[in-house]
C-alpha cells in the first residue's frame, strides 16, 4: 500500500535544511513528495530537492545582506505520513550530537528517527535508529561512487580530513599515519574560522610530521578518486564522535575503511567490524581525547590489515552491498515509511504543523 507523504517545509531560512536532502531524495523515489509551507517565495518552486537547493541558495543570499535566521535554530525535519488511514508524524533528526536536538518536534511527533543514536543512551521509546544520510549525495553522485568498485589500488593507506571536531585527536591521527612505513598520501584541511594560534601551533607539528596541510577544500570527486586508489581509507569520527558523511561515500565506492575508532551510534543495521569497516581500536571517550598510548594501536591494525588481502577484499564487497541494501537513498527512505507504519497502528494523528 502507498503512502502520501507531505514535507513541512519550516517558515524560516535555515543553513540545515540540506541535511534533509539525502531522505526527501529517497522518499521522491518511492512515493510522491509534497511541500507545505516554508519562507516567503518559497511557493514558486516545485519538488522537494528543488525546494531544499532553492532553499539553500535563497538562504545564503538572505545571510550575505545581513537576513537574520528566525525561529528554531536547529529544528528536525518534519513529515506528514498517511498510512493505513493514519497520518503519522514523523520527524528525521539528522544532526551530529547524540542528544535529541529539536524538543518540540519530539513533542510533536509519533516517531523520531535520529542519524546518530547511541544505543548505550537512554532515549524516550519514540526515537528511533536512522542512517546518517549525506547531503552532498544526489543520483550523479552515487553513480560516480559506484563506478569507482573495483578499482586497483595503489598506495596503502589515505587520510584526507578536516582538522575540526576534535582537533588534537585528528592531529594526533595524522602524527601517527606518518610515522607508519608504507605507500599512503595525507591531507590535513583547516577550515575558515579557527583561532589563527591554535591553527599555527598544530599546522607546526603537522609540519614536523611531515604532514602536507591545507586551507582549501578539495573537490568531493577528486578525493573520492583518491580514496578509491587506496588499499585502506581512514576514517575519524565526526564531529560529537557521529559517524561522518564519508562512511556512506565509502560504502558506495565499495572501500575498506580504517575507522579510528569502534563508532558510538548504530544504523538501523549495525555496520559491523571486520565485515565493512576495519577499527584501530582506539578507546575513544565520550568527551574529551583518547589516552596517547591508544595511538600506538593504529600501526600494529594497519599492518595487519595490509598483509590480510582477502579480508580486506571481503570487507571491500560487504561495505558495497551495505550500501546497496541499507544505505541507498530509497533504502533508508524504506526504513523511514515502515517505521511509520509501525507507528500507525499505534496511534491516530490529529491535524499537525508547525
Amino acid at each position: 500500500m502507498g503512502a502520501r507523504i507531505t514535507y513541512l517545509a519550516p517558515p524560516v531560512w535555515n543553513q540545515l535544511l540540506g541535511y534533509q536532502r539525502y531522505y526527501l531524495q529517497g522518499l521522491s523515489a518511492l512515493e510522491p513528495v509534497r511541500v507545505q509551507g516554508g519562507p516567503p517565495l518559497l511557493d514558486r518552486f516545485a519538488g522537494p530537492l528543488a525546494t531544499l537547493n532553492t532553499l539553500g541558495r535563497l538562504g545564503a543570499i538572505a545571510r550575505r545582506v545581513g537576513v537574520p535566521s528566525h525561529g528554531i535554530e536547529t529544528p528536525a525535519g518534519r513529515y506528514l505520513v498517511e498510512t493505513e488511514g493514519v497520518v503519522v508524524r514523523v520527524a528525521i533528526d539528522p544532526f551530529d550530537n547524540h542528544r535529541v536536538m529539536d524538543e518540540p518536534t519530539l513533542d510533536w511527533c509519533d516517531v523520531y528517527l535520529k542519524a546518530n543514536r547511541w544505543p548505550s543512551v537512554d532515549y524516550d521509546p519514540r526515537v528511533q535508529p536512522l542512517v546518517n544520510g549525506n547531503g552532498l549525495l544526489d543520483a550523479r553522485r552515487i553513480a560516480f561512487l559506484r563506478s569507482l568498485r573495483g578499482s586497483e589500488p595503489d598506495l596503502d593507506l589515505t587520510f584526507i580530513a578536516n582538522v575540526w571536531g576534535g582537533r588534537e585527536h585528528v592531529v594526533r591521527l595524522f602524527e601517527e599515519f606518518a610515522r607508519l612505513d608504507c605507500s599512503k598520501q595525507l591531507l590535513a584541511i583547516f577550515p575558515a574560522g579557527d583561532d589563527p594560534a591554535e591553527r599555527r601551533e598544530l599546522v607546526a607539528r603537522l609540519e614536523r610530521a611531515g604532514v602536507p596541510h591545507t586551507t582549501r577544500a578539495i573537490a568531493p570527486e577528486q578525493l573520492w578518486r583518491t580514496l578509491a586508489r587506496s588499499r585502506l581509507a581512514v576514517i575519524r569520527s565526526g564531529a560529537k564522535l557521529c559517524i561522518p558523511w564519508r562512511m556512506l561515500d565509502l560504502l558506495c565506492m565499495g572501500a575498506c575503511p580504517l575507522f579510528d575508532a569502534e563508532p558510538l551510534p548504530a544504523w538501523p543495521v549495525p555496520l559491523v567490524e571486520g565485515r565493512q569497516f576495519v577499527s584501530c581500536g582506539i578507546a575513544r571517550p565520550s568527551y574529551g581525547v583518547p589516552e596517547p598510548e591508544e595511538y600506538a594501536r593504529i600501526s600494529v591494525v594497519v599492518e595487519r590489515a595490509l598483509a590480510n588481502v582477502g579480508g580486506r577484499d571481503l570487507i571491500r564487497s560487504e561495505a558495497a552491498g551495505y550500501f546497496d541494501e541499507h544505505g541507498a537513498p530509497e533504502r533508508v527512505a524504506q526504513w523511514v515509511l515502515e517505521r511509520a507504519r509501525a507507528a500507525a497502528g499505534r496511534i491516530v494523528s490529529p491535524e499537525a504543523g508547525y
